[in-house]
């Protein structure tokens, strides 16, 4: 969904090959992260990691996918793996770059 220009705000709820959803919300302004919140029915341990996505606030989106990988990389997950938070993340960020070239 379209909020203003520069602000992009995103959501996808998709099932992993596991039966378990995930769901992801991506806003963004001006190219930056602004808040990155993942939701579901799946377990994650430490669940703490995934508090820390709020620390990818204000990073360029060019970085979203590295700096996920890298901060989730010693996270366990059921339910889903980190493809399937990549694979979301890739696919809002299709959609972001698309809306803001059809602005331009």
């Amino acid at each position: 969904m379209n909020l203003k220009v520069g602000t992009f705000r995103g959501n996808i709820r998709r099932r992993s090959r596991h039966g378990k959803t995930l769901s992801l919300e991506l806003w963004i302004r001006d190219d930056k992260v602004d808040r990155v919140v993942l939701a579901g029915d799946f377990f994650a341990y430490p669940a703490e990691a995934l508090e820390g996505l709020e620390k990818l606030r204000g990073i360029n989106i060019n970085e979203l996918e590295v700096r996920i990988r890298s901060q989730l990389s010693d996270v366990s997950f059921a339910g889903i793996c980190l493809d399937d938070i990549l694979n979301l993340i890739k696919e809002l960020l299709s959609l972001y770059l698309k809306q803001s070239h059809q602005k331009t």
